[in-house]
């Protein structure tokens, strides 16, 4: 199985001044080429187009649909654009039972139709908010296929409040689906937090043992490709966290080189039981 080294085009926005990555009118798909990434994972089929001009091989798509009407928009602007999947931010979270059955009933019946590979990302204020709901849902409708950010999850229902091998354990058949990662750690507190290459805290090994069984999973089941896509916000959406070092609140780490730390961690994942 081939791991791609992929990068979100969040994680080039809103690059402060000093980062190592494309600033000011640097060309950020040029510069993600450069740096060896695959491809890219955009939010507008022009976006796509840039990528292949670029030299990239892989693009996939990404955007919100909480409803059907959204979901016809969003898979028919996406439709023919030669992406390789399109990840879904599907629904609100606040959803009864019977509404996130027929929103996910029409995500999937328009995505084959439009001949589309639909991802739908575990992601917070969405349908799949909740691990127990994606369960269910998984039961109903055992071809859906996940984006893994696994992010949403840890620190969402604080996945370490209670027995958290257990919880792995209950989200294999999650893991069994994704055919995505979303490069971000996470801790208990905060969504999105500096790690190091060799780092050891609890909540790295915790991503580390997920993403292995995301990729173990997808080895299983002779997946041809997983993409990692390294998806890094900037502080404008909250995600980024910020310090003030004497000159004014800026972003705590250059998210730039943060991904090449993620993508080592993810890569050598494997190793480490």
């Amino acid at each position: 199985m081939e791991l791609s080294r992929q990068m979100s085009f969040v994680t080039a926005w809103e690059l402060p001044d000093w980062s190592a990555g494309p600033t000011g009118t640097d060309d950020p798909f040029a510069t993600t080429a450069a740096a060896g990434y695959d491809g890219m994972q955009v939010f507008f089929p022009d976006h796509a187009e840039s990528t292949t001009a670029a030299g990239m091989s892989r693009t996939s798509g990404i955007g919100p649909a909480r409803t059907q009407t959204e979901i016809d928009a969003m898979l028919g602007m996406w439709a023919g654009s030669g992406v390789d999947s399109v990840t879904l931010h599907l629904g609100s979270g606040f959803e009864g039972r019977d509404e996130g059955l027929r929103l996910v009933e029409h995500a999937l019946a328009v995505s084959a139709a439009a001949g589309l590979d639909l991802l739908v990302e575990t992601h917070r204020a969405t349908l799949f908010q909740d691990p127990a709901r994606a369960l269910d849902l998984v039961a109903e409708f055992p071809e859906l296929r996940f984006t893994a950010d696994l992010s949403h999850w840890y620190t969402g229902v604080e996945m370490v409040y209670g027995d958290f091998d257990a919880k792995i354990e209950a989200l294999q058949p999650i893991f069994d689906r994704c055919r995505m990662i979303h490069g971000r750690i996470s801790d208990p507190g905060c969504i999105q937090v500096a790690v190091e290459p060799d780092d050891d805290a609890a909540h790295v090994e915790h991503f580390r043992l997920m993403w292995q069984a995301v990729r173990r999973a997808c080895e299983i089941a002779e997946v041809d490709r997983l993409p990692f896509v390294v998806e890094l916000l900037p502080a404008s959406t909250n995600y980024a966290r910020v310090v003030d070092r004497g000159n004014g609140p800026e972003e705590e780490t250059d998210r730039w080189t943060q991904a090449e730390v993620l993508w080592e961690i993810f890569r050598a994942s494997d190793q480490r039981d």
